[in-house]
């Protein structure tokens, strides 16, 4: 095979790679619009005025992604059919519609209050008794004694550094070749 052609495609594909893995969408991007669409969904469910809801109602972290649903963002995902990434707002109404009605005394945290009558009170249906009063819907607090103020977790780079490995190896594979190569006479 022509050498320039071996350099130019292994170099292209590390390019390319590279621009994939960047331009992928990271999971909080692919679902920032799931909390109101939820607040929404449940407002017309339970007949009831609620908050915008953090993305904990469904995760057990703010921060989300594949793979940390809660009890009830498991149970909205296996019994309601809720899919991930989804811009859509009619995805997550059916369902909650579909949880609710497949189980109107639904109890994801199985402490003996269903999760309507939880989300009603502002609690959260994933965590039981006591410490989740309150958390579907937290009252953050700022200032002296109701909270701290802290940088933003770290973003997770890791594709963005495997994206710039990926370039790093096809630019270092055409480099060597190129060294490799015999100098021709002019």
């Amino acid at each position: 095979m022509n050498p320039i052609k071996t350099r130019i495609s292994i170099l292209g594909a590390a390019l390319l790679a590279g621009l994939a893995v960047l331009s992928a969408p990271s999971s909080a991007e692919a679902s920032q619009n799931y909390p109101p669409f939820l607040q929404t969904a449940l407002e017309k469910q339970l007949q009831v005025a609620l908050c915008v809801p953090q993305c904990t109602a469904c995760h057990l972290t703010n921060l989300g992604g594949f793979g940390t649903l809660n009890a009830f963002g498991l149970n909205l995902k296996s019994v309601g059919g809720l899919t991930a990434g989804s811009k859509d707002s009619g995805v997550v109404a059916t369902a909650v519609t579909k949880y609710f009605t497949a189980q109107p005394a639904g109890d994801s945290d199985h402490d003996g209050t269903s999760d309507a009558d939880e989300i009603k009170l502002g609690d959260s249906p994933a965590v039981a008794g006591e410490r989740g009063q309150s958390l579907f819907c937290p009252d953050i607090k700022y200032g002296c004694g109701g909270g701290r103020i802290a940088a933003a977790p770290a973003r997770n780079d890791q594709p963005a550094l495997f994206a710039a490995g990926l370039v790093a190896v096809g630019l270092s594979a055409a480099m060597r070749r190129r060294q490799r190569r015999p100098q021709r006479a002019r």
